[in-house]
């Protein structure tokens, strides 16, 4: 999983590499699931510190899937942005983010009503998802990683809202690679 450093707001924009506030992680430092996030920073901040996102007995018996996403993760996502004053409760509930959940080798895109999709190969959300996802899907490689950064350079170089440095991470190790340029 991959995503840019560039924080938007009120017209400004903020480009960091603090561990806190990237937009992908690893929850509850667990090397074998990442979350990514675009969209509202405090949504962001709100579900990062939400320990546990994913159920602990279906993390345990290897049972993360679409069914525990559903009625385990996002329910407590919504729980906890409602505790927040970050959604409010109206029909129907909408998050102000999407995000990305990779499980091993499985990927998940969470929309902003609550709705889990498994994806079969690759997603893109945010700013800069327009060429991301042209680039993936017409100059898809052997090597993901380098999709990945194509496909964020190719952003970065036509979406304002996008900008270096590059996160990377993945589902087999907790190391995140910055790429400067």
């Amino acid at each position: 999983m991959a995503a840019d450093s560039q924080i938007t707001y009120n017209g400004s924009k903020i480009v960091t590499v603090e561990k806190e506030n990237l937009k992908i992680w690893h929850p509850d430092d667990k090397d074998n699931v990442i979350i990514g996030a675009s969209g509202s920073v405090r949504e962001i901040n709100v579900i990062k510190s939400l320990g546990n996102i994913l159920d602990e007995v279906d993390y345990l018996s290897d049972e993360i899937n679409l069914t525990s996403l559903t009625n385990k993760t996002v329910k407590a996502i919504f729980k906890e942005l409602k505790e927040h004053g970050v959604v409010k409760d109206e029909n129907p509930v909408k998050m102000n983010n999407r995000y990305l959940i990779a499980y091993k080798s499985k990927l998940y895109l969470v929309t902003t009503d609550g709705a889990v999709v498994r994806m079969s190969d690759y997603a893109v959300i945010g700013s800069g998802s327009y060429e991301a996802i042209g680039v993936l899907i017409n100059n898809r490689t052997d090597n993901p990683k380098e999709d990945l950064l194509h496909a964020i350079r190719v952003s970065i170089k036509n979406d304002i809202h996008c900008d270096f440095p590059i996160v990377l991470t993945n589902t087999k190790s907790k190391e995140i690679e910055i790429i400067k340029e």
